[in-house]
């Protein structure tokens, strides 16, 4: 019993007498022993450690009653981080625990500012050994649907009034022109309501069914500014290239006919000293007289 009580004593004594030191490592010295610089000697310990350090790095040496192990670096020892600036040979990696950024020697290619990096200390120091886990870049954002073809649109519209205006008063409705008669065929509000405003008028014909035709010019046509019995035109004016039959009416002049309440006018043309006297059937005798066919875009 005696023995045994002074085995643990002495046992006591011996943790007791454990303290933790610090050194300088200088180098492997066979698979478990290392060689470390206490105060300015050099003496070779046993080795117990598991992150290889560096000469010069400052290791823990543990005491124990005379026996003294080696147990690694002071310092933390990081195991990845990330990048934040780029050489030729190295990279400087930010980290979480100890100081940062550390350097390390770079061991896969191409590398770039954010990777995400393994990091393993070594004899020579710190090595970026590559990306510990790849994350894919976002995919593109799909492309926007190309936009919508424009739709050509052709339609006719027959005048729901037709006759010829003279001195403040309508015909009996039988579109004329000359000195003094205008011609005129109105389409009531079809057109305004039917016409998109942000269409492409691409082409308007009407139709003539003329009788009569005295004189060289061709009759001055314009955009009948409202309905009969007023005559008054509005907007630009152009000269029909032809007097019957469908007959093409300058785009300017259509575009006049989308907006309000509107029609067609045709005024004698006194270019050159000449003069117009045109006839064209009544609508109770064509229906199709002053029709317009217009196509636009939108």
């Amino acid at each position: 019993m005696h023995d045994a009580t002074q085995r643990l004593i002495q046992g006591l004594g011996d943790v007791q007498s454990s303290a933790t030191e610090t050194a300088t490592f200088v180098r492997f010295d066979g698979p478990l022993c290392v060689v470390i610089d206490a105060l300015g000697v050099e003496q070779a310990w046993r080795w117990a450690g598991t992150v290889i350090p560096a000469p010069g790095d400052s290791v823990q040496v543990q005491n124990s009653g005379g026996r003294h192990v080696v147990l690694g670096r002071t310092l933390p020892t990081p195991t990845q981080g990330t990048v934040t600036a780029v050489s030729s040979t190295t990279v400087m990696v930010e980290v979480a625990v100890g100081e940062s950024p550390i350097e390390a020697a770079v061991l896969y290619a191409n590398p770039q500012v954010g990777d995400k990096v393994a990091l393993t200390y070594g004899h020579e120091g710190y090595l970026a050994s590559g990306k510990p886990s790849y994350v894919p870049p976002p995919p593109p954002p799909p492309q926007p649907p190309p936009p919508a073809a424009p739709t050509t649109t052709k339609k006719t519209f027959r005048a729901r009034i037709a006759g010829n205006w003279r001195n403040g008063d309508w015909g009996s409705g039988r579109p004329a022109v000359s000195d003094y008669r205008v011609a005129a065929w109105h389409y009531g509000d079809i057109l305004g309501k039917t016409l998109p405003d942000d269409a492409e008028i691409v082409r308007c014909r009407m139709y003539l069914p003329t009788t009569q035709v005295l004189y060289p010019n061709a009759p001055i046509v314009q955009a009948l500014a409202s309905p009969p019995p007023s005559q008054a035109g509005t907007g630009p004016t152009g000269v029909l290239p032809a007097r019957q039959g469908w007959v093409d009416i300058p785009r300017a002049v259509a575009e006049q006919l989308r907006t309000g309440n509107r029609g067609i006018r045709l005024s004698v043309n006194s270019a050159n000293g000449g003069g117009t006297h045109d006839m064209y059937k009544p609508l109770s005798e064509d229906p199709m007289s002053g029709a317009l066919e217009i196509t636009w875009r939108s």
